[in-house]
C-alpha cells in the first residue's frame, strides 16, 4: 500500500513538473546555457561547498562534548549522509542513521547518543531556517501582489510553522518519559526484532534506554546555550551561503537578483522539497522554484536554467563527492578489520 502512495505521488510530481514546463521553449533554455560564466557559476558552486563546511562546524560543535571528532573525518561523514540522504525518500533523513553508526564504529559509544545529537543538529538547522522561512512568509503576505486564496495560503504555512516549532521545543524540553510502549508493540510483529529479543519486555528495555539517551542529549545540547547561540550562528551562515548560490547563479547568465527576493523564493521552495517523498525532493523542489522565480518577473527560462543548475550542484556534492567519502570510509573500514599477514 505505501510502494502504491508513493508510486501515485511520483506520478502526480512528474506531471506537475511538466505541467508547469508547458510553455517553455527548450531552445532559449539551450541558448542561455551557451551564454553562462563560468567564474560565477563556480562562484555558486564554492558557495554549496562552503555551506556544507559550515553545517560540519555546528554538527562538531553539537558532538563534542560525547566524543573529540576530528573536523576532516567528520565531513567525510557529512558527505557519506548527504549520498544516503539525496538517494532516499522524504525530508533528508536517510543519512543520519549512517551519521549515527559511523560515529559509533570509530568512537565507541551507544548509537543512541550520537543519533540525539544529530537531531539536536537537525533542529539547530531548523531553527534557523525557520527564522528565514517566517520572514519569507510575512514579506509575502505584505509585499507581493498576490490574490486572497494564495494570502490565505502562506497565512495557514506561517501558523504551521509556528505550531511545528512550539510542538518540538515542548517535546524537546519535557521532563516527561518518553513513552515507547505503543511503538514497540508495533515494531515487535516484525520478524526480524522477534528473533533477535525473545519476549517483548527486554526489546521494550532496549528501546526505553535508547530512547532516553536520544533525549538526554537533546536537551543537554539545545539547553547549552553556548552550543544553541554557535549552532545557530553556524547555520544562518549555512543558509546565507545556499542563498548566494542562487545569486551567483542568475549573474551567471547576466541578470542581478535582489538577495531578499531570493531568500524569500527560496526558503518557501525548501518546504515542498522537504515534503515530498521522492528522494532530495527531485522535481517538485525545481519546479516550485521555477515558479516562484518566474511569478516574480524572472523570464521562464532563466528560472528555469537556476533552479536546474542549482540541482546538478546539489548533486555534485551529495551524489559525486558524498560517494567517493563513504566509498573512502568503507575501504578504510575494511582496511582495519583485515587481519595481519604474519611472515
Amino acid at each position: 500500500m505505501k510502494k502504491r502512495y508513493s508510486l501515485l505521488f511520483s506520478a502526480i510530481v512528474i506531471f506537475f513538473f511538466l505541467y508547469v514546463l508547458r510553455g517553455i521553449e527548450f531552445r532559449e533554455v539551450y541558448e542561455l546555457f551557451k551564454t553562462i560564466n563560468l567564474y560565477y557559476f563556480l562562484a555558486a558552486l564554492l558557495c554549496a561547498i562552503a555551506s556544507l563546511l559550515f553545517w560540519n562546524l555546528r554538527w562538531q560543535n553539537s558532538l563534542n562534548k560525547l566524543a573529540k571528532v576530528n573536523f576532516f573525518f567528520l565531513l567525510k561523514i557529512l558527505f557519506a549522509g548527504l549520498f544516503l540522504n539525496t538517494i532516499t525518500p522524504g525530508a533528508g533523513i536517510g543519512g543520519e542513521p549512517l551519521r549515527a553508526y559511523l560515529l559509533r564504529e570509530k568512537y565507541h559509544k551507544p548509537m543512541s547518543k550520537f543519533f540525539g545529537a544529530i537531531l539536536a543538529d537537525k533542529f539547530l538547522h531548523f531553527l534557523a531556517y525557520s527564522g528565514f522561512l517566517i520572514f519569507s512568509l510575512f514579506y509575502i503576505l505584505f509585499f507581493f501582489k498576490i490574490n486572497v486564496s494564495s494570502k490565505i495560503f502562506f497565512f495557514l504555512l506561517l501558523i504551521g510553522i509556528l505550531v511545528i516549532l512550539y510542538i518540538t521545543l515542548k517535546i524537546i524540553f519535557s521532563k516527561k518519559r518518553i513513552r515507547t510502549k505503543l511503538m514497540v508493540r508495533t515494531l515487535y510483529f516484525f520478524k526480524f526484532i522477534k528473533r533477535r529479543f525473545t519476549n517483548i519486555e527486554i526489546f521494550n528495555n532496549y528501546i526505553d534506554k535508547r530512547s532516553k539517551n536520544i533525549h538526554y542529549q537533546l536537551r543537554s545540547i539545545i539547553g547549552d546555550k553556548k552550543k544553541l547561540i554557535m549552532g545557530i550562528i553556524y547555520s544562518i551562515f549555512f543558509w546565507i551561503l545556499r542563498f548566494y548560490m542562487f545569486y551567483f547563479l542568475f549573474l551567471s547568465f547576466g541578470i542581478q537578483v535582489s538577495y531578499v527576493l531570493i531568500i524569500v523564493v527560496v526558503s518557501v521552495s525548501m518546504v515542498f522539497g522537504d515534503i515530498s517523498p521522492l528522494p532530495g525532493g527531485v522535481g517538485l523542489l525545481e519546479g516550485v522554484i521555477f515558479l516562484l522565480f518566474s511569478a516574480i518577473g524572472i523570464v521562464p527560462e532563466l528560472a528555469l536554467s537556476v533552479a536546474l543548475l542549482s540541482r546538478v550542484i546539489i548533486l555534485f556534492n551529495s551524489i559525486f563527492l558524498g560517494g567517493i567519502c563513504l566509498l573512502s570510509i568503507r575501504l578504510e573500514e575494511r582496511k582495519t578489520k583485515m587481519p595481519e599477514v604474519k611472515n
